[in-house]
């Protein structure tokens, strides 16, 4: 496939030259649903200005060819892994490489606050002032863990939807249930209001811009492993109410 531009070009003089030879045309259903579905979450991640996308990437590229820093790593780990490659455009990968930068961060962290004391090599580029500005955000690893609940909600509708089967029929069906079960999940709508998009027509039409269907903040739930985090967080005293709320509403316009 060529660029978007080109393929909708080649669309439009295929459409001209079925109508003048044999008056007919095909059915349009729209560019890639997988690119658009995957190129949403990415929008969603970006509102939050959490920079998920650079954190997983820089994580990566930082222990790269870096044998020192792998090594100073290793010595710290307790798992003795490293980072995934992420690629945001590569949706398949998300899930994997936020789960392996979830199961190292402490080991991160270690690493960042050595570097910072002079105890290893002290690192200077833009790579590492990524990872070290987020290693100092206490609520990063709820943010990576709410990043990984929605990554693994549309996985399964990414890998079905990659295939050379005759899967249209069926498109717009279950991305109705892949939305309406995110709504639900998360509870960033008002129940009356999400109780009201009951078909593909009600979905279409709905204002989801529209702030007086939004749920308040408090009772937008971020994933079992979220909340959970959370909760302890807050138990510990290691984040304020404030903070809570700006986070549950990051999620909300994350997934909205």
């Amino acid at each position: 496939m060529d660029g978007p531009f080109v393929n909708w070009k080649f669309y439009e003089l295929l459409q001209n030259d079925l109508k003048n030879q044999h008056n007919f045309q095909i059915l349009c259903i729209g560019s890639c649903g997988l690119h658009i579905l995957n190129n949403s979450f990415k929008h969603g991640e970006k509102a939050t200005n959490w920079n998920i996308n650079s954190i997983l990437s820089s994580l990566y590229w930082l222990f790269k060819d870096a044998p020192v820093r792998r090594g100073d790593l290793m010595k710290l780990s307790s798992s003795e892994k490293f980072p995934l490659k992420f690629c945001c455009h590569r949706w398949l990968e998300n899930v994997p490489c936020a789960e392996r930068a979830i199961e190292i961060w402490t080991d991160i962290c270690k690493y960042v606050s050595k570097v910072d004391y002079g105890a290893l090599l002290k690192v200077i580029c833009q790579l590492c002032c990524i990872i070290a500005q987020a290693a100092k955000d206490k609520l990063i690893t709820v943010k990576l863990n709410f990043f990984l609940s929605v990554a693994k909600m549309l996985q399964p509708f990414l890998v079905l939807y990659q295939s050379y089967k005759p899967l249209v029929p069926f498109l717009a069906g279950d991305l109705f249930t892949l939305v309406k079960n995110m709504l639900e999940h998360f509870q960033v709508l008002k129940h009356d209001k999400c109780k009201s998009i009951d078909s593909i027509s009600s979905l279409c039409s709905f204002f989801f811009a529209d702030v007086a269907n939004f749920n308040c903040a408090d009772k937008v739930s971020i994933g079992f492993i979220g909340d959970e985090l959370l909760k302890n967080k807050r138990a510990k005293k290691e984040t304020s109410d404030k903070d809570v709320l700006d986070l549950k509403r990051d999620c909300q316009r994350f997934i909205l």
